[in-house]
């Protein structure tokens, strides 16, 4: 943009585009608010484009926030240096719109806003086939030490290096997810971390041991059952500290039982996500081949777990993505039926654009 004290606001002509910027040495804050090309004459003096007096360029240009406004568009083509992106391409519709963006309150201020208005921009001009960049956004909480959110100007930032390279990167990262729901804030502390490594230390001893044959599955079947579905319904709802909770108490359970070979591979499945440098390294000297994370996810036998008042597992009713209700069934017949019925006041009125069915997990209406 250009300033002109006689015709005000106007935009570069569009032969003149792009502007480039200069390459400048002095490019740091220097107190005064003013952009380092607001020292540069050479590049803010000009004419105006209207009437061919003295004008100034616009020094504030586009920052880091808007920059990064778009660049999940380029994540499908990431060898392609010829464009932004390339519009209308199949790779876009089939990544895109993201599944979910997880971030900070601060970035559904900012970051999300400029996204979504890009996003809708490019839109509008034919170049995008959906409107909206994510399908949903889910604010994570904050760590804070010392009764105060960790900030570089309090010095209270924790330095996770230090705590990897004391208690391995797996504990650092199942200690954060254990601390309680994603979206809350916790305090962080030290003591806390060692009850999660004397829980990786257990899963080490109690998987690298002999195996035992064991007829009688059934004593831990039912428990190692409930907590596949339980492992499965946590991560869908990112509720990692209940998951991993679940995973704590089933060790205690395995531990107590002679376990065969089986179970300790489907244990080690389950806690994959959460550990997965400790669960590729135990899955190498189970005498496995490959590595763990390409493993097929462990399934309940014939896809169902039957409760005790014998109904099968839990289905999660979503609209848009949020989610607007549960159900229970006892077949695979009449699942969509039922869930509009229950989902009824979110769906009225409205058209129905997919159905998204993931089996015996979430039935999510787009609408």
């Amino acid at each position: 943009m250009i300033h002109c004290e006689k015709c005000g606001w106007l935009p570069v002509p569009e032969s003149e585009l792009p502007v480039l910027l200069p390459d400048i040495k002095d490019y740091l804050p220097d107190g005064s608010g003013k952009s380092p090309l607001a020292k540069v004459p050479e590049f803010y003096l000009t004419k105006c484009p209207k009437c061919g007096g003295d004008a100034e360029r616009e020094t504030d240009v586009s920052d880091t926030f808007l920059d990064s406004a778009w660049y999940f568009l380029m994540y499908p083509f990431a060898h392609n240096d010829k464009q932004p992106f390339p519009f209308k391409n199949d790779a876009l519709a089939k990544w895109l719109p993201v599944d979910m963006y997880i971030g900070g309150n601060e970035h559904a201020c900012l970051h999300l806003m400029y996204s979504r208005f890009v996003n809708m921009v490019l839109y509008d001009m034919g170049l995008l086939k959906e409107e909206e960049p994510f399908k949903r956004f889910f604010a994570h909480g904050l760590l804070i030490k010392e009764g105060a959110k960790m900030s570089k100007s309090r010095g209270n930032v924790i330095n996770p290096i230090e705590y990897i390279d004391k208690y391995g990167s797996d504990t650092m990262r199942m200690y954060i997810l254990f601390l309680g729901p994603y979206g809350d804030s916790f305090d962080f502390r030290d003591s806390g971390i060692m009850g999660i490594k004397r829980f990786l230390e257990r899963v080490r001893g109690w998987t690298i041991n002999s195996y035992n044959s064991y007829n009688s599955y059934k004593n831990y079947k039912k428990d190692m059952d409930q907590t596949i579905k339980k492992v499965n319904g946590d991560l869908e709802e990112l509720k990692f500290n209940t998951a991993i909770a679940a995973l704590m108490k089933l060790l205690n359970i395995l531990t107590k039982n002679k376990t065969n070979k089986e179970a300790k591979k489907t244990f080690l499945k389950l806690l994959a996500p959460f550990a997965p440098f400790i669960t590729e390294e135990l899955w190498g000297k189970m005498g496995e081949q490959g590595s763990v994370h390409d493993e097929e996810w462990p399934r309940i036998e014939n896809g169902e777990l039957r409760m005790e008042n014998g109904q099968i597992a839990t289905i999660i009713i979503q609209v848009n993505g949020k989610t607007r209700g549960k159900m229970e069934v006892e077949g695979k017949e009449g699942i969509e039926g039922e869930a509009k019925k229950i989902a009824a006041k979110y769906l009225t009125g409205k058209k129905i654009k997919k159905t998204i069915y993931v089996p015996e997990k979430i039935i999510n209406f787009v609408i």
